[in-house]
């Protein structure tokens, strides 16, 4: 989902969830809304073209009766003049440097730039090993400046539960934009510091000189291949001999090569890879601006928001037990309580019972069953999840949903009440259903899904 259109829905999702009065959006604005993006994208199915048609309608009204909504949807947007102004005063940091010490005279076992070349080498190592530390802090500052923009309790609410789930969705793409104007500030510091010294250069002479307690000329030669062959190589200015580097420790020489070599270094290291990397950072970000994953929290909404469209939202759900037995009225308990789980119109078909140990034979009743928009999954919480049969059943339905394509909805759902009245009357009861929900939502998660709870022993009424 292109990323304008997934911050538009999940902005006018907020405001719908969070102002249920219809204080900021009324009712009829909503619906039709819903029907406009419906009449005219009639062969349109999706989810994500048919929410982004009819977020883009309503979020221009937003902005126009709460312009502080306007400001945040700016400021969540690549803050352009932030990064230019982080790397002017990159350069100019640069140029400043070439200058600090105001020295006109080189000394060539100093390596005035090894550290930049060193530190830019340690952020190399550091990214192949955790790429994602750019861009961190940027969700809670959102967070708090939405909080700090708004004022109306409500609007307040919706625009920091925004905040939350669209850094949630777009975090990978700030840390993109994060680390590429890292790059560029890093190029420029480095472009700076070149350029200060070649212009310093022309209105000053520099002398390159050398003194040690402990190294006689051959070790300087050996040192000094090191620190600069590979400039050497690629700018082909020649380290002098044994022989030169006596002649320049004893009366120095004009520092251009030494300026060249310095220059070359800081080139391979430094701004070739800088610049390499702040391309591909583009690229990466140019290709995930147009495909942000939308949450799995859309599906529920779509369905709640285009239920009166056309009977678009009548969703229908297979729900399949596994390895337990429903108490009798439980079906009718999951037609009371789905819809609040789920959201919209739904049409439920309730199955017969899976045994345990017979997950592969329901698989492959799913791959030649009937289409369904959600398909439940429905578990006891008295069951202690195991890989190899709950596991191998929520894993293999999840990669045959997947081959189906992404409007179809897997709900992993666990029904509490066999568990709860096993422990009925045992102390510490409640302890000990907090640590089994504890368990099956991370076996869920473990496992591509999301538990959720339901409690069915309740008779209908």
């Amino acid at each position: 989902m292109r990323a304008e259109d997934l911050r538009a829905v999940l902005l006018v999702k907020a405001l719908e969830e969070s102002d249920r009065a219809g204080a900021i959006l009324t009712t009829a604005e909503r619906a039709g809304a819903a029907r406009t993006a419906r009449r005219e994208n009639p062969g349109a199915a999706a989810t994500d073209a048919l929410l982004a048609v009819r977020a883009q309608r309503l979020l221009p009204r937003v902005i126009e009766r709460h312009p502080v909504v306007g400001s945040l949807v700016s400021v969540t947007r690549e803050p352009r003049w932030i990064a230019a102004a982080f790397i002017i005063v990159s350069l100019a940091s640069g140029f400043a440097l070439s200058a600090l010490d105001g020295a006109r005279s080189i000394n060539i076992l100093g390596f005035p730039l090894l550290g930049l070349v060193a530190w830019n080498l340690a952020v190399y190592v550091v990214l192949l090993i955790n790429p994602s530390i750019p861009g961190r802090w940027l969700g809670p500052a959102f967070a708090r400046l939405a909080a700090q923009r708004s004022r109306q309790s409500v609007l307040s609410e919706a625009l920091l539960k925004f905040v939350r789930e669209w850094f949630q969705a777009a975090q990978s793409l700030y840390r993109l934009r994060a680390a590429r104007m890292l790059h560029l500030a890093a190029l420029a510091l480095a472009l700076g510091l070149i350029g200060g010294l070649y212009l310093r250069g022309l209105v000053l002479e520099y002398r390159a000189t050398w003194a040690s307690t402990f190294l006689a000329a051959p070790q300087v030669h050996a040192l000094l291949s090191f620190v600069y062959g590979p400039a050497s190589l690629a700018t082909g200015v020649p380290i002098p001999g044994v022989a030169d580097l006596e002649a320049i420790g004893a009366r120095g020489e004009n520092a251009a090569r030494w300026i060249h070599l310095m220059a070359g270094t800081v080139g391979l290291f430094v701004v070739l890879p800088r610049a390499l990397l702040a391309v591909a950072a583009s690229v990466a970000i140019a290709r995930r601006s147009r495909e942000l994953a939308p949450p799995a929290s859309l599906r529920p909404y779509f369905r709640s928001v285009f239920a009166h469209s056309d009977g678009l939202g009548r969703a229908k759900v297979r729900v399949l037990p596994y390895a337990y037995e429903p108490l009798p009225w439980a079906a009718q308990r999951l037609r009371e309580r789905l819809p609040a789980i789920l959201g919209g119109e739904l049409v439920i078909e309730a199955e017969a019972s899976t045994p345990y140990g017979e997950e592969d034979a329901l698989l492959a009743q799913l791959e030649v069953g009937g289409a369904a928009d959600v398909l439940v999954l429905l578990f006891s919480l008295a069951a202690t999840p195991e890989d190899e049969n709950h596991g191998v059943l929520v894993s293999g339905a999840r990669e045959l949903l997947s081959r189906r394509g992404p409007n179809v909805e897997l709900v992993v759902l666990v029904d509490e009440a066999p568990y709860a009245a096993r422990l009925a009357g045992e102390g510490g009861a409640r302890g000990r259903l907090a640590e089994r929900r504890t368990l099956w939502q991370a076996f869920a998660r473990a496992h591509g899904a999301e538990a959720r709870f339901v409690d069915l022993a309740t008779r209908s009424s």
